[in-house]
């Protein structure tokens, strides 16, 4: 009679799965960071592989009509901005054809793309039969930084109109439009745009570093003395206080943003609120230690956080690092930027 083979069943304890549990927790939280590291690094890059192509975009252009495109169609008719006419419409509409969105560009009624064009009436006029508000609901994924997410974000307003005149800020917005595409990116007015027209004082002072950008702004790009590797084109933006987020840009109306509050810090919460830091008003990002620009060049930088704005008291206004950047956003101060502690 052949003998049977007896055979033992082998397993786990309860200890010994516990363990196992355990070891695989353990990793699990040491390789949750360095995804997340790798995570927000592809989202840098793809934001900057963005502005790369706003600024080839805005460069070829140049190439086609001899300037730049305008920060924004606008002409002042005597204080304030409601007395003013234009669209209201920003750089990133006129750099759409080159952008290879030439179905949402033909959207635009023609009219509204001519400068100084006095039948032209911003969006409150009639969003379906002026502005361009059908072109305008219309989302452009290379208008958005992949870190922000910001077509998921119901902000309480958004921009309409975006620009910087004459040592003034105008912003315009209406309650919470969901339906229209929005943007991260802005063109650079410089300090606080084109003020050469004033007469001394502080327009004098911030005129010297006026970006290539500013109200029906055309730009050829022999006139950045300073050189086009030296001088901001594009910047980025959240359009407001992040936590949670109180206004956001629209792309039509994305017009030319001035640089003299610097780039914020990464403050907490309450700095935010009490106006500190990310507002409406300044240059700001999702990114850990860095807001992304592009230079007239093409070439894209991550500036530092906290160059000129370090959550303390706001702006720190006339610092060294704060004229560095006045230097890199102005296109003609015939200063040298140093790049060393500005770039990252």
């Amino acid at each position: 009679m052949r003998d049977k083979l007896q055979r033992r069943t082998t397993g786990f304890t309860l200890i010994e799965l516990l363990v196992v549990i355990a070891i695989i927790a353990i990793l699990i939280g040491l390789l949750l960071p360095a995804v997340q590291k790798v995570r927000s690094a592809a989202a840098r890059l793809s934001c900057q592989n963005n502005m790369k192509q706003l600024a080839l975009a805005a460069m070829n252009y140049e190439s086609a009509y001899g300037v730049l495109p305008p920060g924004v169609n606008w002409t002042a008719t005597g204080g304030g901005a409601y007395n003013g006419y234009g669209s209201y419409i920003g750089t990133l509409a006129y750099i759409l054809p080159q952008l290879e969105q030439n179905n949402i560009y033909n959207l635009i009624p023609q009219s509204q793309l001519l400068l100084r064009n006095p039948a032209a009436q911003p969006w409150w006029s009639g969003y379906s039969n002026t502005w361009g508000w059908g072109a305008a609901q219309n989302k452009v994924k290379t208008f958005n930084c992949p870190a922000d997410m910001v077509d998921t974000v119901m902000p309480t307003y958004m921009f309409t109109a975006f620009f910087s005149y004459s040592y003034t800020f105008y912003a315009d917005g209406v309650y919470a439009v969901g339906a229209l595409g929005r943007t991260n990116y802005v063109p650079s007015a410089g300090a606080l745009g084109n003020t050469s027209g004033s007469s001394g004082g502080s327009d004098t002072f911030y005129g010297q570093w006026c970006g290539p950008f500013y109200e029906n702004s055309k730009v050829p790009l022999v006139q950045i003395t300073d050189g086009t590797s030296n001088t901001v084109m594009f910047a980025e933006t959240l359009g407001g206080i992040p936590y949670p987020r109180d206004w956001e840009v629209t792309w039509m109306g994305a017009g030319s943003m001035p640089m003299a509050w610097g780039i914020p810090n990464n403050c907490t919460t309450a700095q935010e609120q009490n106006g500190l830091g990310a507002q409406w008003y300044s240059v700001s990002s999702q990114h850990d230690a860095v807001v992304n620009f592009a230079m007239c060049d093409g070439s894209v930088h991550g500036f530092m956080k906290g160059t000129g704005n370090n959550c303390t008291s706001g702006t720190t206004w006339f610092t060294s690092d704060w004229y560095n950047f006045m230097y890199a956003v102005g296109k003609s101060d015939g200063a040298v930027l140093v790049t060393n502690g500005l770039f990252n």
